[in-house]
C-alpha cells in the first residue's frame, strides 16, 4: 500500500509504502526544506489501525540524525499519525517519489 499524505497544515507531507505481512514500511518526509527518509523497525496491524516506529535512515536536506517516528495509520479513514500531526492520506500513483532525489555535485549541490 502507498500514500501520500499532506498536514492539515498543509506544510508537511508523507510518502510512504507500507507491507504489514513482512512487518516492513518505508517514509519520506518533506517539511520546509526538509527532505528525510525512514525506515521502519516495527510494524503491527490491529484491525484498522497500522501502527509501527520508523528511524531515520538518510536525508537529501543535509540531516545526518532524526529522531524516531512513531506512527499510526488508520485503513478506514486514511488518515495517517506521526505523534505530531494528522495527515489526510490519497493513494501515491508514482513510487519514484518515495525515494530521496539523487545529489550529483559536491555537498549535494547540482553541477554547474
Amino acid at each position: 500500500m502507498r500514500k501520500h499524505c499532506i498536514s492539515d497544515s498543509g506544510q508537511s507531507e508523507y510518502f510512504f509504502e507500507i507491507q504489514p505481512s513482512e512487518n516492513n514500511a518505508v517514509f519520506r518526509y518533506r517539511y520546509l526544506g526538509q527532505d528525510v527518509s525512514y525506515q521502519t523497525t516495527q510494524v503491527a496491524v490491529i484491525g484498522d489501525l497500522v501502527t509501527g516506529e520508523a528511524r531515520f535512515e538518510d536525508a537529501a536536506s543535509g540531516e545526518v540524525r532524526g529522531r524516531p517516528v512513531t506512527f499510526s495509520y488508520n485503513w478506514a479513514t486514511e488518515v495517517f499519525d506521526d505523534g505530531f500531526a494528522n495527515f489526510q492520506c490519497t493513494t501515491l500513483q508514482d513510487a519514484s517519489l518515495l525515494k530521496l532525489p539523487k545529489a550529483s555535485g559536491i555537498d549535494g549541490q547540482q553541477p554547474q
